[in-house]
């Protein structure tokens, strides 16, 4: 078994790929949302931009054949190790799992206990706010399927209209996800319903670096792995 180590340890991560010989690299690990980032900067830039410096410099000088890794929701843009040094690289924007009951494993509201039963959500959630939902089994699948799928350059990228999905050098960036986002007040009726009581709802404003409304536009995804 592969010994641990902590992203934001160099030398331990260096240590790990010169012990494995990985053919391929899946890296999931960051600290998730927004609203996290803001409040504790200094952890999330140790795994999110540290972390990942170093997962990127294992995968650069231990000849891995393809990283497949964990975007962020909030920001699009190309990887800079794709272009310097033609490494193949595909990344992923995940949002909002489920698990077989339906319970969000990334809630963007939470109860006072457990999300069930339901006793008291805090919420800054409204009417118009609406959330796409992923079964997680589904983003496993989607992750597996990807990895033996090698990102390649994309012979009709242009740098005068750029996609930030793709890119002239070895590059993808896929959305993966539910493409039928679904209102949040229609899903705490879910829960209520499944739970057989009645949610009390405490309704905040809006959160600072929170949107409206979110889906996944997962073609590009279906057309190249499916």
């Amino acid at each position: 078994m592969a010994d641990l180590a902590d992203l934001a340890d160099r030398d331990g991560i260096e240590k790990l790929f010169a012990a494995e010989e990985p053919d391929r690299v899946v890296n999931l690990a960051a600290q998730a949302g927004v609203r996290y980032g803001s409040i504790n900067p200094y952890s999330y830039g140790a795994s999110n931009l540290t972390g990942f410096l170093h997962i990127l410099e294992g995968f650069r000088q231990h000849d891995v054949e393809h990283l497949v890794y964990a975007s962020s929701s909030s920001v699009y843009g190309a990887d800079s190790y794709a272009p310097l040094y033609q490494l193949p690289v595909t990344g992923f924007v995940f949002s909002r799992f489920t698990d077989r009951g339906g319970v969000p494993i990334c809630p963007h509201f939470y109860s006072r206990e457990n999300l069930l039963p339901v006793n008291r959500l805090t919420s800054s959630i409204t009417s118009e706010h609406s959330r796409y939902f992923t079964y997680i089994n589904d983003t496993v699948d989607g992750v597996l399927r990807t990895l033996d799928h090698v990102a390649t350059p994309d012979p009709d990228w242009q740098s005068d209209h750029p996609s930030p999905a793709t890119s002239s050098a070895p590059y993808r960036l896929y959305k993966i996800g539910n493409n039928q986002p679904v209102e949040l007040l229609d899903y705490v009726a879910c829960i209520e319903k499944a739970d057989g009581k009645s949610a009390i709802t405490d309704m905040l404003p809006q959160q600072p670096g929170d949107v409206r409304d979110t889906f996944a536009d997962i073609d590009a995804l279906v057309r190249d792995v499916s």
